[in-house]
């Protein structure tokens, strides 16, 4: 009795309810509602009866699925001893611990209602993040009386904290790869490490590397800015046609002339090489060229991107291709047609 005191209630749904908690002898009251674990949520409310008695509090939820609710009685009574007086000297031990352990800590200690500037409140600090725990508070009265029992607890999480370094996805493996396609697995990092519940990840990549970053949405740590980074060569394919094929006479050379190309836009791989294939379409007014004249089709290897073509007939018209090539083979030809002076 005149002391303030924690009342909450706690539901279950999907999507999140609307809370209320009502008493007709404390109108007006204000009601806070936080999540706790996935798909929870708990409304509190913080009261001070001025007269002993039970009181009746109803808690209710709803959301698009349906209604439920819970009554809540408090009773209010003198301090911890039959007879006693509101001049008793009380004195208030705030005690929690993490759900589900077994061990109470204590906060600080004993706190004297006749001390001055007291005030029914404290922070408790060098919690845990992400981790829901028991508060509860016990009250002796000083001489007779003594200790009485701890009062009902109060359930609070403490809110997301930045994710540590060793919070990252485990075990990236490579599962499969292809041409154009990586498959991957990991393992979740442990939540005590992220500091808050994992709710996605996001993946990352380009052309060098390949990156696999956990995120977390829907809480105030926002995606974590540690990355598991995994570096993966894909398989490499036949390159794209190369760029820009040109052709120069060679001065006072009818037989020889310069073709020059740029490398592929898209390697597709590394290049190993390039090949160039003339073939002889028509001598001009040496006639028409024969299938199985030898000199009709040559081919030339090379690794840069020109080359010379000799002991070319003169006044006669050239077919002129190059294609560049990787471990996989050759790409897409580009040709022109020459005729030489």
């Amino acid at each position: 009795m005149g002391q303030h005191v924690f009342l909450s209630c706690t539901a279950d749904a999907v999507p999140e309810p609307h809370m209320n908690i009502s008493c007709s002898e404390f109108p007006g009251l204000k009601v806070s509602v936080r999540s706790l674990e996935k798909n929870q949520y708990q409304a509190v409310i913080k009261v001070r009866p001025e007269k002993s008695g039970s009181f009746n509090f109803l808690c209710t939820a709803r959301n698009e699925h349906g209604f439920d609710m819970k009554k809540i009685i408090l009773s209010a009574v003198d301090p911890p001893h039959e007879g006693g007086t509101p001049t008793d000297r009380i004195e208030y031990l705030v005690i929690y611990k993490e759900h589900g352990s077994r061990d109470w800590n204590k906060f600080e200690n004993w706190i004297s209602s006749f001390t001055e500037g007291f005030e029914p409140e404290v922070n408790i600090t060098d919690l845990k993040p992400n981790t829901l725990y028991e508060i509860s508070i016990k009250s002796k009265r000083i001489r007779e009386g003594g200790i009485g029992e701890p009062s009902p607890s109060l359930e609070a999480k403490t809110e997301c904290g930045a994710a540590l370094s060793q919070g990252v996805p485990a075990q990236v493996m490579l599962e499969r790869i292809t041409e154009s396609s990586i498959t991957l697995s990991w393992q979740d990092p442990p939540e005590i490490d992220l500091q808050c519940p994992l709710a996605s990840y996001q993946v990352v990549y380009h052309p060098e590397a390949l990156e696999i970053l956990k995120g977390i949405r829907n809480t105030d740590a926002g995606k974590s800015k540690f990355p598991a980074e995994l570096l993966i060569p894909t398989s490499e394919t036949v390159p794209d046609a190369v760029d820009e094929l040109e052709w120069t006479h060679v001065e006072d050379k009818p037989d020889l002339l310069l073709v020059s190309w740029e490398a592929p836009s898209d390697e597709k791989g590394t290049i190993k090489g390039y090949v160039t294939t003339t073939i002889l379409l028509d001598r001009g007014q040496c006639g028409k060229s024969k299938e199985y004249d030898e000199l009709t089709t040559r081919q030339i290897h090379s690794d840069d991107t020109e080359v010379t073509l000799q002991n070319l007939y003169p006044y006669s018209t050239y077919n002129i291709s190059v294609q560049a090539r990787t471990s996989a083979g050759v790409g897409e030809s580009v040709s022109i047609e020459v005729k030489t002076s």
